[in-house]
């Protein structure tokens, strides 16, 4: 590794004369802090790979070297700043790994999605045990969004792939343009066994069966038919 220590005269050498041109032939290893700027809005960092495999592209790995650590660190963080109406420096977005349990042979890691709402910062969208949370950092299945805690208590069932949870009355909106339709399709190894279907044209609620037959439930004006 090249060892950048000897400053002569405002510029950085290193101490094995590896440098070929503009070229670093060899490991760089820095033991300070790095500080990259540019009065463009050109790259300002490249990684560039030339390897013609198709197992990696270039890498960025941010690894925290802790001497002890534990549950529920901050491993490393992406922060987006930039200043405010007043020349404060603040940070508006970041991209966290947080440690959630780093028992050797059983660790888990959770990927956190920040941003700043209002002057404060909030956890927006966690990723964790192979579940997506929207407005939670624990998501209970695959899917799980949250708009504050309903007060629930019990344990969600193997099927239940998509939550949605608030402590007030809740709605799906699906939104189409008004000659469209919109449904929900019910599938198993044939397609559209059953759906629940809206047409904003006629303003008609159809429940259909049988691999999307006509056959079913009528909904239009308040009256039922089939």
């Amino acid at each position: 590794a090249i060892l950048l220590g000897s400053d002569n005269g405002g510029t950085v050498t290193p101490t094995d004369g590896s440098v070929t041109g503009d070229k670093i032939a060899s490991n760089l290893a820095i033991a300070t802090n790095v500080s990259i700027t540019t009065a463009d809005n050109t790259d300002t960092l490249s990684l560039i790979s030339t390897d013609a495999d198709a197992n990696a592209g270039p890498i960025l790995r941010l690894f925290r070297n802790s001497a002890s650590p534990a549950d529920d660190d901050v491993a490393g963080s992406i922060v987006f700043s930039g200043e405010d109406d007043g020349g404060n420096e603040t940070d508006y977005a970041s991209i966290k790994v947080i440690t959630e349990d780093v028992t050797n042979g059983t660790e888990d890691g959770r990927l956190s999605f920040n941003i700043i709402d209002g002057g404060s910062a909030k956890e927006v969208m966690s990723i964790f045990d192979d579940f997506v949370g929207i407005g939670t950092t624990a998501p209970e299945q695959l899917l799980h969004i949250h708009g504050n805690d309903s007060g629930s208590s019990y344990s969600t069932d193997g099927a239940d792939k998509v939550i949605i949870e608030h402590n007030d009355s809740l709605r799906i909106d699906m939104r189409t343009p008004a000659s469209n339709t919109v449904g929900i399709m019910f599938s198993d190894t044939t397609r559209n066994q059953g759906s629940i279907n809206f047409s904003h044209s006629t303003n008609q609620m159809t429940f259909s069966s049988n691999a999307g037959s006509t056959n079913g439930l009528h909904v239009y004006e308040g009256a039922i038919g089939s």
